[in-house]
């Protein structure tokens, strides 16, 4: 299989990740997703309204086991849903996005899903 050389917007990528981690490495822990969580990141008051608002269609249709809500180190909130049955990352990632999880957050899932990162969805969660 030919592999075609890393483009520059990749390079640009794997920079941010990098200094993502290299930021957070000292205060933080990572908190990998797996295939029965949903992490939301909401930053705002309007994305918690849309969580709500989400959550009654996805409390129809998805059998949920529990959810948990944390202060996140920006003062907003860690939403962690546990899901009863396995969902492929690319379902999760879009139930992110539609609950109201931040963009940039999400963004970033959607660019260590397509490069194939061990732990495309985490948390960054504040050392103890």
């Amino acid at each position: 299989m030919n592999k075609e050389p890393i483009s520059e917007e990749e390079l640009e990528y794997l920079e941010i990740e990098k200094q993502l981690l290299n930021e957070t490495a000292q205060k933080s822990h990572i908190v990998p997703a797996n295939d029965f969580i949903l992490q939301l990141d909401i930053d705002s008051e309007e994305g918690y309204q849309q969580y709500k608002k989400g959550m009654e269609m996805v409390q129809n249709n998805i059998p949920l086991l529990h959810i948990v809500e944390t202060m996140s180190k920006s003062g907003g909130k860690h939403i962690t849903i546990y899901l009863a049955e396995a969902m492929d990352v690319w379902k999760r990632l879009a139930l992110q996005a539609i609950l109201g999880s931040d963009f940039k957050r999400e963004a970033l899932n959607f660019n260590r899903i397509i490069h194939n990162d061990p732990f495309p969805i985490l948390f960054y969660e504040e050392r103890k």
